[in-house]
C-alpha cells in the first residue's frame, strides 16, 4: 500500500472514528443475512438452497428453477423494515438509541421455460438502511452543556441480471445468474456542542462510497427420481468494476481562551475504495416427507477480506425452515436462523461494532388460481459490544433488534 493510500485509509478511518464518537456506528454492513430474498424463501428463515423452485431461486439457488412449476412470475415488497439498536456504557451520561426505517420492495424476478432450458431474470435488493437522527442532548458529560446531532445513513446493495439453468443429467441441475451489482453509503453528520466555559464546537461530515461491478451465483441441484430428498449448492462472488469514496469535513473549533481561528477547518479527499469483495459458498438440504410438508436447512461460508474498511472475519450461518399446507388453499411456513457479524470481538476504540443476531420467520399463503399471496415477518436480536465513544477507556454492551414485515405474491402461467 503506497504513501497516500495509507493517508487515505487514515483520513476515512477517522472520519468514521468520528461519526461513531457521535453514536453513528452502522450494523448491516456488518453483517451478510440482513434481508431474506423472496417471500416463500423469507417464510423458511431463508433455508432455500435445496428448493428454489420458483421466481425466487433466481436469487438463492438458479438450478432449482428447472423444477418451477410453468413460467412464474414473483414480487416480494417489505412492508416495514425496522432495526433498533442501543448502546450502554458509552461513556456519556446516556445510552444512546438509533433507530432505521425503510419501505420498498426487495425482490422482482420471472422465470420461463424453454426447449433449452429455464431463463429467467430478477431484481433483489440485497441490503437497505435508511437511519435517521434529530437529537438533542443536555449534560452529556461534564465538560458538555448541551450536544446536538443531526444525522443520516443512507446504504443500499442492488442486484439486476439474467438466469439460465438446465438439465445436467436426469437428476442433477445447474444454473447461473450474472447479476449487475451496485452500492450506495452515505453519511453526513452534523455535531454542534456548547461547553460549560460558553464556547462551541461545529463539525460536519460527509462520507460518500459508491462501487460497481458484476455478482455471478453458480448453482447445482440434485433431486433423485423418487422426489423425497434434494441437495443444492452455491458460490457467489462480486467483482468490483469501479468504487471511489469521497470525503468532506468542514470544523471549527475554539483555541485556548474560547477564541475562534480565522477560517474553519475544511477537508476533501477522493480516493479508490472498496478493492475486492468475499466469496459465499451455501449448501443445502430438504426432506419432503409428504406433497404437504417440507423440511430445509442451510449453511453458509462466507470468507474473510481485507481492503481499505479493515479486515472482515470470516462469518457462518445456518437457517432451518419448514413448510405445511393446511390445504389446497393454505399454507404456513417458519424457520431459525442466524446473522452473525463479519467484525472481530470489540478490544479497542477504532474496532468496529460486533454482535451476532439470532433470528425467527414465519408466513402464511393463500392460494387462488394459480396466484399466491404471502404475508408474513422475520424477527432478529442479538446483545454484542461497541466502542462508540472513541473517549472512552473501555467497551460497552449494545443490543440490536431487527423486524421486517413483508407482503409477497406469486403467479404461475
Amino acid at each position: 500500500m503506497g504513501f497516500w493510500q495509507k493517508k487515505a485509509k487514515l483520513l476515512v478511518c477517522a472520519a468514521v472514528l468520528l461519526c461513531t464518537s457521535s453514536g453513528t456506528a452502522g450494523a448491516d454492513e456488518y453483517h451478510y443475512n440482513s434481508t431474506i430474498i423472496g417471500e416463500r424463501p423469507a417464510g423458511m428463515a431463508g433455508a432455500y438452497t435445496a428448493v428454489s423452485d420458483d421466481a425466487s431461486g433466481l436469487f438463492h439457488n438458479p438450478a432449482g428453477t428447472v423444477y418451477s412449476f410453468g413460467s412464474n412470475l414473483s414480487v416480494s415488497a417489505n412492508a416495514f423494515n425496522t432495526s433498533t439498536k442501543k448502546y450502554d456504557n458509552a461513556g456519556l451520561n446516556f445510552s444512546y438509541e438509533r433507530k432505521s426505517e425503510t419501505l420498498q420492495p426487495n425482490f422482482f424476478g420471472v422465470v420461463s421455460h424453454t426447449p433449452y432450458g429455464a431463463i429467467g431474470f430478477s431484481y433483489a435488493v440485497q441490503d437497505s438502511l435508511m437511519e435517521e437522527q434529530n437529537q438533542t442532548f443536555h449534560n452529556p458529560t461534564a465538560a458538555v452543556t448541551e450536544w446536538t446531532l443531526n444525522y443520516l445513513k443512507d446504504y443500499s446493495i442492488y442486484n439486476i441480471g439474467p438466469s439460465i439453468a438446465w438439465d445436467a443429467s436426469k437428476d442433477l441441475k445447474v444454473g447461473i445468474t450474472l447479476y449487475y451489482h451496485y452500492k450506495k453509503y452515505k453519511v453526513v453528520n452534523n455535531s454542534f456542542q456548547y461547553y460549560v466555559d460558553g464556547t462551541t464546537r461545529w463539525t460536519n461530515t460527509l462520507l460518500r462510497e459508491e462501487n460497481q461491478g458484476f455478482r455471478p451465483i453458480i448453482g447445482a441441484l440434485y433431486s433423485p427420481e423418487n422426489g423425497k430428498y434434494a441437495a443444492g449448492l452455491t458460490i457467489t462472488q462480486t467483482f468490483l468494476t469501479d468504487s471511489s469514496i469521497y470525503f468532506q469535513q468542514t470544523q471549527k473549533t475554539p483555541t485556548v481562551g474560547g477564541a475562534y481561528s480565522t477560517n474553519p477547518y475544511f477537508n476533501t479527499q477522493r480516493f479508490n475504495g472498496e478493492t475486492s469483495c468475499p466469496y459465499t459458498a451455501k449448501f443445502g438440504v430438504a426432506y419432503f416427507p409428504s406433497n404437504a410438508m417440507l423440511a430445509a436447512g442451510d449453511i453458509s461460508y462466507t470468507g474473510p477480506v481485507t481492503d481499505i474498511w479493515g479486515d472482515r472475519q470470516p462469518v457462518i450461518n445456518a437457517a432451518l425452515g419448514f413448510e405445511y399446507y393446511l390445504s389446497t388453499f393454505y399454507a404456513i411456513r417458519a424457520g431459525i436462523y442466524t446473522d452473525r457479524s463479519n467484525t472481530k470481538a470489540v478490544s479497542t476504540a477504532s474496532d468496529p461494532e460486533h454482535i451476532d443476531l439470532y433470528g425467527v420467520s414465519f408466513s402464511g399463503s393463500y392460494f387462488v388460481k394459480g396466484s399466491t399471496v404471502t404475508f408474513g415477518l422475520t424477527d432478529s436480536y442479538g446483545k454484542g459490544q461497541h466502542w462508540i465513544n472513541s473517549a472512552a477507556t473501555a467497551s460497552g454492551t449494545m443490543t440490536m433488534n431487527s423486524l421486517m414485515i413483508f407482503l409477497g405474491s406469486s403467479y404461475s402461467y
